[in-house]
């Protein structure tokens, strides 16, 4: 996690957001507010993964939250989450 502090600096620079961190337990919200069925999601999304650290980013914009991913969240796992946005993020 070479630059989550950077990206942390970021969602609270632009008014809001959250940030979940992720491993091998689940999910935990660490800074902001989100949907108590998004971050249930990602747990689950998490454990079955194997997924040992991680963070998740929404930041806030016109079109409405956007998600971002630390490096150690696999790519292949980035829809996942954010279908699981789409059903208990909103």
């Amino acid at each position: 996690m070479t630059v989550d502090w950077l990206t942390n600096i970021v969602c609270w620079w632009r008014g809001g957001g959250f940030t979940i961190v992720l491993d091998e337990s689940g999910a935990a919200l660490r800074r902001g507010q989100a949907p108590a069925a998004f971050v249930r999601h990602c747990s689950t999304i998490a454990r079955d993964a194997g997924l040992e650290s991680g963070s998740i980013y929404g930041t806030r914009s016109r079109q409405g939250v956007s998600l971002r991913f630390s490096r150690d969240v696999p790519e292949h796992l980035h829809q996942r989450f954010r279908n699981a946005w789409a059903l208990g993020g909103r």
